[in-house]
Parts: C-alpha cells; sequence; structure tokens
C-alpha cells in the first residue's frame, strides 16, 4: 500500500504527541499560531488488533486527538 514502506522501521506501539491541524482564518487578522490548532494527540501504530481475528495485514496509524473542553468535562470548575 500507499505507506506500507513508510511504516516499515516504526515500531508497533502507542504513543504520544502532537498534532496540528490547519483552520481556516476568514477574519484577515493575524494570528499567534499562523491559523493552527495544536491538540495533544495518541497515536497507535500496528495492526489494529480491537476484533481477535479481524487484525489487519499491513501495519496501520490510527491517530485520537484529545479535545478538551471545558464545558463537557465533569468535575470542572472556572478555577480550572
Amino acid at each position: 500500500s500507499l505507506f506500507q514502506n513508510a511504516l516499515e522501521d516504526v515500531t508497533t506501539g502507542v504513543y504520544f504527541g502532537w498534532a496540528a491541524l490547519e483552520r481556516d482564518n476568514t477574519s484577515g487578522e493575524k494570528e499567534e499560531n499562523d491559523g493552527l490548532e495544536v491538540y495533544k494527540t495518541v497515536v497507535n501504530v500496528g495492526f489494529s488488533p480491537t476484533f481477535e481475528g479481524q487484525e489487519n495485514a499491513e501495519k496501520i496509524i490510527e491517530a485520537h486527538l484529545i479535545v478538551n473542553h471545558k464545558d463537557d468535562t465533569p468535575n470542572t470548575t472556572d478555577d480550572d
């Protein structure tokens, strides 16, 4: 597949990192982060063994962005 060679030397496992997503800035104002939204990210590199017997034949990457919406988080206060 397209990415198989790129993943050949990547060790399987769960990784923590950062992901930067480009944001559309329609206001025309200069922003501190140059239009990028940065998120904490958890990345799984492997064969996706979530369902036994249905593993992928090729190594894949699954990325999950961690977005903290203060209003959605239980037990938080305005002092956090």
